[in-house]
This record gives C-alpha cells, sequence and structure tokens, in this order.
C-alpha cells in the first residue's frame, strides 16, 4: 500500500509540476512583434515612426512621414489593410496595402502592392509596382499587373483578438510591486529581478509630472504597468525604464493622450484610441486607433520581456486574483490521498 500511496500522491504532484512548467511559460506581444505602430483599426499620423507600421483599417499620413528609417531593407516596413495615403517621404521596406495605394512623390525603398495605385508626383519604387486593379503613375516607375489581390501577412482580426486577451489576462495578475504618488511624483518599487508588477489608476495619472521606477539593483526585469480607467493622460518625465522590457497596460482604457512625454517602453490600449499629441515613445504602441500628431515620434523598438501566457490553463493559483483557498487545492488533494490510503491500511489490519 505504501507504493501505492507513493504512486498517488506523486501524479498529483506530477500534475502540480506540470501545471507550474506551462505558468512559466513565457509570451511576447506575438503579431505585434517587431512593430513600432501596431492598430488594428484607423491610423493618423504626421510624425516619423523610426520602426515597422502595421494598420488593419486606414491609414493617412501627411507630408515628411518617414517609416522604418532605422532599419533599410526589403523586409514589410508598412502593411495596410484598408485605404493608404501619403505625401513626400520616405519608406525603407516593402509596402502592402488590402486596397488602394495613393502616394505623391513617394520615395519608396523596397515594392508597393495593392489592388491600385496612384502615384503623383514623380517619385521612386525601387522595387517596382504590383498591381491587381489599376495604376496611375510615372511610366519609368517599374509596374507589374498581378493575378490577384495581395495577401496581407497579417490576420489584424485574429491579433486583435489574441492581444484583446492578453491585456485583460495580465490585467489580473496581482501585483507585486508598490506604487506610492506624493508630491505629484509617482514612485514604482519593485522587488523582483525578473517580473515586477504594478497596479495604477488612471486618477493616479492625472495629476502626475513625473514617473519613476526602483528595481533591484543590477537587473533588468520585465515591468508590467497596469492602469485602471477609461480615459488616460500621460505626460512628463519618466525615469529608470527600460524600453525593451517594459510594457504600459491600458487594459480597459478608450482612449489614452500622450502628450510632452519621452515614454520609455510599449504602450498597449487594445480597446482605446490613443492620441499621441507630442513627444517621444521609446518602444511601440499598440491600439485600436493611433493619432500621431506633427511632434510625436515614435522610436524603433520592441518588446522583448517575458509575461505568462494568456491561456487559463497555464496562469498559476498564485499570481491570479482568487480566492486563496483555490490555490490549496493540490495540496489538499495529496493530503485527501494520503487520509484515504491511512484509513485502508487500519481496515486491513
Amino acid at each position: 500500500m505504501k507504493s501505492k500511496m507513493h504512486i498517488l500522491a506523486m501524479a498529483i504532484v506530477g500534475i502540480s509540476l506540470r501545471t507550474a512548467a506551462s505558468a512559466m511559460a513565457s509570451t511576447t506581444l506575438g503579431p505585434a512583434d517587431g512593430y513600432s505602430a501596431f492598430v488594428f483599426g484607423n491610423m493618423t499620423a504626421a510624425t516619423d515612426t523610426w520602426g515597422s507600421v502595421a494598420v488593419g483599417g486606414d491609414a493617412n499620413f501627411s507630408g515628411g512621414y518617414s517609416i522604418n528609417s532605422a532599419t533599410a531593407g526589403n523586409n514589410y516596413a508598412l502593411i495596410v489593410g484598408g485605404n493608404y495615403t501619403q505625401n513626400s517621404s520616405t519608406i525603407n521596406g516593402n509596402v502592402i496595402v488590402g486596397n488602394s495605394a495613393t502616394y505623391s512623390t513617394p520615395t519608396v525603398n523596397g515594392s508597393l502592392a495593392a489592388q491600385s495605385v496612384s502615384l503623383q508626383g514623380g517619385g521612386s519604387v525601387s522595387g517596382g509596382v504590383f498591381y491587381s486593379a489599376s495604376y496611375s503613375g510615372p511610366s519609368y516607375i517599374a509596374h507589374t499587373k498581378a493575378a490577384s489581390n495581395p495577401t496581407l501577412p497579417i490576420d489584424f482580426s485574429g491579433a486583435e483578438s489574441t492581444l484583446g486577451a492578453d491585456a485583460t489576462s495580465w490585467a489580473a495578475l496581482t501585483a507585486n510591486g508598490t506604487a506610492l504618488s506624493q508630491y505629484s511624483t509617482l514612485t514604482l518599487t519593485g522587488s523582483s529581478s525578473t517580473l515586477d508588477i504594478f497596479d495604477i489608476t488612471t486618477t493616479e495619472l492625472a495629476g502626475i509630472s513625473t514617473i519613476r521606477l526602483s528595481v533591484p539593483s543590477g537587473t533588468t526585469p520585465t515591468v508590467l504597468v497596469n492602469v485602471d480607467g477609461s480615459a488616460a493622460n500621460i505626460s512628463g518625465g519618466i525615469s529608470g525604464f527600460t524600453a525593451a522590457s517594459t510594457l504600459w497596460n491600458f487594459y480597459n482604457a478608450h482612449s489614452v493622450t500622450i502628450s510632452g512625454v519621452a515614454l520609455t517602453g510599449t504602450l498597449m490600449a487594445t480597446s482605446g484610441r490613443v492620441n499621441f499629441q507630442s513627444g517621444q515613445v521609446d518602444g511601440a504602441i499598440i491600439a485600436a486607433n493611433l493619432n500621431q500628431n506633427s511632434g510625436a515620434e515614435i522610436d524603433a523598438g520592441s518588446f522583448t520581456g517575458s509575461l505568462p501566457s494568456s491561456a487559463p490553463t497555464t496562469i498559476p493559483a498564485s499570481a491570479l486574483r482568487v480566492p486563496p483557498t483555490l490555490a490549496l487545492v493540490g495540496v489538499g488533494a495529496i493530503a485527501l490521498a494520503a487520509l484515504v490510503v491511512q484509513r485502508r491500511r487500519v481496515e486491513l489490519q
């Protein structure tokens, strides 16, 4: 009977260990990885984005808006699911558009593919133009009629669902860092060298002019800042954050306004419109819709931190906001197994 108790206990422990192993599984930002701006809906912009851009709806970019300046090459610099309009600027890399592309005096260091293409005022497209419906533009720009419409490399609907689930899941993680608001300064203090989670509200942000982060010396943990509230404003000075390991999760915001700030990290507002009025984002923006004004610049940067998977079975009870008793189920099961075996021993004696 001792061997059976041992086997039963080890089986239950094994399940617990597998669950714990799954809980350690991490994810970055999936379909949004590598993009400075990733937008499910529409985007308007008037200032540079130094990395690549993906827009599920329409994209309307005014003059001087350069894309992917930090990475010259033939990767996708711009992906647009709907209609694309742009005036006199430079794009380093390929451009693919689901519907129509209208571009005045283009400079594309790559190819341009769309259903219909209208190029105005000269310019250049080094990799040529590919269209399935119509082309109008300079004859010296190589253009080829394609047999079918362009196939987008991103499923924006699926990406919106996936990233929305991620945002909700990460918002449910229990904070292990402290947030102290005092004299218009918000100080975030983390104690973990791997993952520091903070909970703040949009009300707290509204009265803040400085945000400071403090983590254990010599460490660069993933920093998750969950912001609760439907309308958010972020401005002022920010210090102590690392762009590649910081995620600002505005998980239930309908609007987020960024102004006069050098924001470090990736800003995620999966159900909100981001109004980027002025300043700089050293990282990336993920949003339902994005309006980027003149004087609001997005630098090239990707989130490479490690966060738990959004799959319900992979998040440990200790990390979720659930009644503590649920976290004891595994231990209780082992104790119950031992009790059953002990009773069986008594009956056999």
